[in-house]
């Protein structure tokens, strides 16, 4: 009922055409037999046939589409919104996607970062692996620790996990890679290592006296 001011208006800018009219696209909602209301596309068209207009319209149920949009959404805000670096790379390397964890841990925003290399973030010892080709199947998960470099120049420890994205045709197309910074947890680490020892050499040094 809310829509059929609308619908008459439509209705009526229609007869009144004096020539055929392109298709137009709309996205309206619609209601079932039983009150129930789901989201459609609508394709309208007006058509003269031996000088008589007649009125088409296509309606397709969008409600699939529409949870598709959402869940990408919301995946998309979590991916945005994660406190670990999120970062998408293109096969020769090159960083494609960038989200606010990324920035936080490396400091760099995204239209510093998209379309550069991603080795500009390790140390150069460690960038062996970072290209790959698009034929490869890149199967399982990469796991290991690396020392990372952010924008200060600033060394930092990351554990990092890449997968390889793959297409509807089953062909890797890129890699995403999840860097979480554990540079306080290794140095809390090696903290606790250091103080241990000191205990065994002050025990060592009573026994002793």
């Amino acid at each position: 009922p809310r829509l059929r001011e609308r619908y008459d208006r439509e209705l009526a800018r229609l007869r009144g055409a004096e020539s055929p009219l392109q298709p137009r696209t709309v996205d309206s909602v619609a209601r079932r037999a039983d009150g129930s209301e789901f989201p459609v596309e609508i394709v309208v068209g007006r058509v003269v046939v031996d000088d008589q207009a007649f009125l088409t319209a296509f309606i397709r149920d969008t409600t699939e589409r529409h949870e598709a949009q959402a869940s990408l959404a919301h995946l998309a805000s979590l991916v945005r919104s994660s406190s670990e670096a999120i970062i998408g790379e293109a096969p020769d390397g090159t960083i494609t996607s960038w989200n606010s964890g990324a920035e936080a841990i490396f400091g760099y925003a995204d239209e510093e970062i998209i379309g550069r290399h991603v080795s500009m973030l390790l140390r150069p010892e460690q960038t062996e692996g970072v290209e790959f080709t698009a034929s490869q199947s890149g199967e399982g998960l990469e796991q290991r620790e690396v020392v990372g470099v952010t924008k200060e120049g600033r060394h930092i420890r990351l554990a990092v996990t890449s997968s390889p994205v793959v297409n509807h045709r089953g062909e890797t197309t890129g890699r995403a890679t999840i860097a979480r910074d554990i540079t306080a947890d290794r140095a809390a680490a090696a903290e606790r290592e250091e103080l241990q020892q000191q205990l065994h050499q002050s025990q060592k040094m009573q026994a002793i006296g």
